[in-house]
């Protein structure tokens, strides 16, 4: 039976494992790539169902960062896999990974909008075309 907190817990320590998955050098590219989209859902505060409305709120974190997790653990060579284990559990302060999260979120929101901006904008020259 786990405690309260206990699972919070175990599931900031895989999204840890996401991170040090995306900083090793053997990882594969497409690896990396589903490691970055998981932290950047994981620790964005923008959810794609907002936590207030009940229980819904919950459920795109209760099934998407497993989704994540699962298809990072298949895909990841279990050599990158036990070696990210390992220096995840080395890890004795996480405020700074906090710090981290906080900073790739929010480098990954800027970009989204930047390609949203310049898709609306190319879209506009579509249009101006097509009149």
């Amino acid at each position: 039976m786990l405690k309260n907190g206990d699972l919070g817990n175990r599931i900031f320590g895989e999204v840890l494992t996401f991170y040090f998955v995306l900083k090793d050098r053997d990882t594969p590219i497409y690896v990396k790539i589903f490691a970055f989209l998981g932290l950047c859902y994981a620790l964005s505060p923008i959810d794609i169902i907002p936590d207030f409305i009940p229980v819904l709120g919950y459920l795109d974190d209760v099934l998407i960062i497993p989704f994540f997790y699962f298809l990072i653990k298949k895909l990841t060579p279990s050599s990158i896999l036990e070696k990210a284990k390992k220096d995840r559990a080395i890890i004795q302060d996480t405020r700074i990974y906090k710090i981290f999260g906080a900073v790739f979120s929010l480098v990954f929101w800027i970009l989204l909008l930047l390609i949203l901006f310049f898709a609306f904008l190319k879209g506009l020259r579509i249009l101006k075309i097509l009149k």
